[in-house]
């Protein structure tokens, strides 16, 4: 079976490898040689004579094939390709004529000044984990999972951002990839995810989290802050991790939460929370400092309203340094990236200058329209926005208390057998929120910080006696309680354990009510937050 599958393998490439020249040295100088001469056609005096040299798509490919020559290395290509499977991937790229230019337009460096530079370059290794993908999952050759596959060989786990709660070692790049894949086939992820660029999805899958910590963060967020989720404000859970020392080390990103953590720990969970949620996000630098910056697709939402890229808890973009840049040289980078067009036509016309003979008389004017056009993105200046979050950058301000809420459902009846309570069902709520579930119905959320929240549920006592007490209630933090009182009276402290911020149950507590009409009252001290889904009273 193996021979088997190694003899399908070394046809594919064969088959796949008809296009691709035996001697790849010899070819990059027939490829300057062709380009040389088709160059001497124009005066690029402008960028309407570059589109022009594009126009025949056998000429435009053969520029890519250029590029992508110079930028691996025509020899370390050619070593590449003696795998069996790695020749039939290089085949494959070499062909596609898509798939080779948004690769090439990825792998270029995000700062202006790098790609006016020019000296970055592919290693093998990329082409090897991409080609791994390739082979493994077919999918992985066209639409969204082509970029993903993309994203994952050029920024694997473990070489974006680092920080607390990361996975030692780093996830595979397969799984990672194939993590994602089926995270957006399940529609797990914003809707936004499906329209980014290759770059932006770079700034997702490099998440340093194991793939279990990013599938519970989808879990824990929208059991216990639904909310959160609306116009992809999930960097507000960052708010929800306690500023301070840990009491324990961080195994994971449900240590960083449990445990809580200065501006460090709470930068990678804005990081990794927002990148489990397929938003694309980065570590940011602040004197004495460390925030989040992410993209969104409400860029009317604080901070900065108006921006798409946001820097939070901390201070604006002027104070900040990501990837070597500063914030408003940031900016400025993806927003020329993300004029797409634009940026095609400016590394097109860098990569045909490189090509051409240094002598041939195109290499000037080639030069000379590329200084212009780059001039022109510096000129078109970054947008800011006003507002920082510094607020809560390195403290926690008490909680601004929900107004009171009153309504008027009918009593539960408490008898004999099992009573439920849905969370929906509450009579007053001082200090707490009621919002929808996203598993149906509604639940009680109170708030952190917020001394003496409570809830209050009618019931219709048909039998006095003794009952157990049971909560359906979801908190990430350890150490929660809730106290119970009757018409006035508190009858019991009930311990929340954590539930990882997924629906559990509590642990059952013995209590006595009295017959006739009652009014149960759930207070919460000031504490962690805790989400509340029902209530359950069984006759003892």
């Amino acid at each position: 079976m193996k021979a088997l599958s190694l003899l399908l393998v070394l046809l594919a490439a064969a088959l796949g490898g008809a296009g691709l020249p035996a001697d790849l040295v010899a070819e990059q100088a027939r490829l300057q040689a062709q380009l040389t001469a088709r160059a001497a056609g124009f005066g690029f005096a402008d960028a309407a004579d570059l589109r022009k040299f594009d126009a025949d798509p056998d000429v435009a490919l053969a520029l890519s094939r250029h590029q992508l020559l110079r930028k691996v290395g025509a020899p370390a290509l050619q070593a590449f390709r003696q795998e069996a499977s790695q020749g039939a991937f290089l085949a494959w790229l070499w062909g596609d004529a898509t798939a080779l230019n948004l690769f090439l337009e990825a792998a270029t460096p995000l700062g202006l000044n790098q790609r006016d530079e020019d000296q970055w370059s592919i290693k093998t290794g990329t082409l090897a984990r991409w080609a791994r993908l390739w082979q493994a999952d077919p999918d992985s050759r066209r639409g969204v999972p082509l970029r993903l596959a993309m994203a994952t060989a050029l920024l694997p786990p473990g070489e974006g951002n680092h920080g607390a709660g990361q996975q030692v070692p780093p996830p595979d790049p397969l799984g990672r990839y194939l993590h994602f894949k089926q995270a957006y086939l399940a529609k797990e992820l914003y809707p936004s995810f499906e329209r980014h660029s290759v770059w932006e999805y770079m700034q997702v899958v490099s998440s340093p989290a194991s793939d279990a910590d990013l599938a519970w963060t989808r879990r824990m967020v929208n059991t216990w802050r639904p909310d959160l989720r609306a116009k992809e404000m999930v960097v507000k859970t960052v708010s929800e991790v306690k500023y301070g020392n840990s009491p324990h080390p961080y195994g994971d990103y449900k240590d960083v939460l449990d445990g809580g953590g200065k501006c460090g720990p709470r930068s990678s969970w804005g990081v990794m929370v927002c990148q489990a949620f397929g938003l694309p996000a980065v570590g940011v630098a602040q004197p004495g400092h460390a925030c989040v910056a992410f993209k969104t697709a409400f860029p009317e939402t604080q901070p900065q309203p108006g921006n798409i890229w946001k820097v939070d808890y901390g201070a604006g973009w002027e104070k900040s340094r990501i990837n070597g840049l500063s914030g408003p040289d940031f900016l400025q980078a993806v927003a020329a990236r993300s004029r797409a067009a634009e940026f095609t036509r400016i590394e097109r016309t860098r990569w045909l200058g490189a090509a051409v003979a240094p002598a041939a008389p195109a290499q000037a004017a080639l030069k000379t329209l590329l200084v212009a056009q780059m001039a022109e993105v510096r000129r078109a200046k970054p947008v800011f926005g006003e507002g920082d979050n510094a607020a809560e950058a390195e403290k926690e301000p008490p909680t601004k208390a929900a107004a009171p809420v009153v309504a008027k459902p009918a009593p539960v009846i408490v008898g004999a057998g099992l009573a439920t309570l849905p969370a929906a069902g509450f009579s007053k709520l001082g200090g707490a929120r009621s919002h929808e579930s996203i598993d149906g119905g509604r639940q009680v959320y109170f708030e952190k910080n917020a001394p003496n929240t409570w809830a209050e549920f009618p019931v219709e006592v048909a039998r006095a006696g003794k009952y157990l007490i049971v909560l359906r209630a979801a908190t990430p933090n350890t150490g929660q309680t809730v106290d119970l009182a009757v018409s006035g009276q508190k009858l019991a402290t009930l311990p929340v354990p954590n539930s990882q911020g997924l629906w559990a149950d509590t642990p059952a507590v013995e209590i006595e009510l009295p017959a006739g009409p009652q009014v149960l009252r759930l207070t919460v001290p000031s504490q962690r937050g805790l989400a509340l889904k029902q209530l359950e009273l069984r006759a003892r």
